[in-house]
């Protein structure tokens, strides 16, 4: 019986001496992974989000019977950081004064409220409300056009709007100023 309970004490120190060699091992592989990444990048900077291009503006408008309307709540408001690309099946075409592409993305359609609740997928339409949609820095955009399978659901002109934003007329407000 002792040589058995001293068999089973000896197979599970070397069981353990092993795992603690294997993960020795993958932790080595793991720093030197981490160490190629950072010397293949760029050392973070404190001043990131104070460069220019480093933000993008986000435009506010509201819902009004389900469509989007630029009213007096409108806003536009720049934000700090990269600009980022969600997926989804509305378009949005931001295009200049001539009908030119300056960008395009893909995002979740903010006309539809969705729930997922108890294995049930439901949607509805959005008849009133605010939504917000990202606009990629560039001085000259005239126009946001949405698409949902290929086909214009709405053309909004904006270019009043990011124009008095750009003039001082409507700067970002601090939440604390509120």
């Amino acid at each position: 019986m002792k040589l058995l309970y001293k068999n089973i004490f000896l197979t599970i120190c070397i069981v353990l001496s092993l795992s603690v060699q294997a993960q020795e091992k993958e932790k080595d592989n793991s720093n030197q992974d981490r160490d190629r990444a950072e010397k293949s990048t760029a050392p973070f900077s404190l001043n990131y989000f104070n460069k220019p291009g480093n933000s993008y503006l986000v435009l506010t408008l509201q819902v009004k019977e389900g469509k989007l309307v630029a009213d007096e709540r409108t806003k536009v408001q720049e934000v700090k950081g990269k600009m980022p690309y969600p997926t989804g099946n509305l378009s949005v075409r931001v295009l200049d004064a001539q009908g030119e592409l300056l960008d395009q993305y893909q995002m979740q359609d903010p006309l539809v409220v969705r729930s997922c609740e108890d294995e049930k997928s439901e949607t509805k339409p959005v008849t009133n409300g605010t939504v917000q949609i990202m606009l990629p820095p560039s001085g000259n955009i005239a126009t946001i056009e949405l698409l949902r399978d290929k086909q214009t659901v709405q053309r909004i002109s904006v270019k009043a709007l990011i124009d008095e934003y750009r003039r001082g007329f409507n700067p970002p407000k601090d939440e604390d100023d509120q």
